[in-house]
């Protein structure tokens, strides 16, 4: 059996939907959705009995579910930076997820703090499978 020194595996994450509930937020507010603590893109964020690209609004009750649409996007941007971060965002593995009221780019080290209304937990990234429909087909329904 060949043994392999100093080589590193990387897993690039596969697209997947995940559908999302977040229940005792503010009431009746917009709330944007970050994945490893940057803003997940409208256009992938579909609210259910919505469109692709709505705002996240709590209802009457501070409950609202939402699909995510994850998709690594590689090959990355420009600059070595970014394309750290995205790499490093699409490798398997579990991935915090935070629903809040705050709208910036990237969510603040302080948002517990900050935040008048917001939530998090952990979905887990699954690795490419080339016999999946979503490896060859993406997502037909976004």
């Amino acid at each position: 059996m060949p043994t392999y020194k100093n080589q590193k595996v990387i897993f690039i994450a596969a697209p997947q939907k995940f559908t999302i509930t977040v229940r005792g937020l503010l009431p009746r507010t917009i709330h944007y959705a970050y994945f490893e603590a940057n803003k997940i893109d409208s256009g992938n964020i579909k609210p259910v009995n919505g469109k692709l690209g709505d705002d996240l609004l709590t209802d009457e009750n501070g409950q609202m579910t939402f699909e995510y649409y994850y998709d690594s996007g590689l090959p990355a941007s420009a600059s070595s930076y970014a394309y750290f971060q995205e790499l490093r965002a699409s490798v398997a593995g579990t991935k915090k997820v935070v629903v809040t009221n705050i709208n910036q780019s990237s969510l603040p080290t302080n948002y517990t703090d900050t935040s008048l209304s917001y939530a998090e937990s952990s979905i887990g990234i699954e690795i490419y499978d080339a016999s999946s429909s979503e490896f060859n087909t993406g997502f037909s329904e976004k």
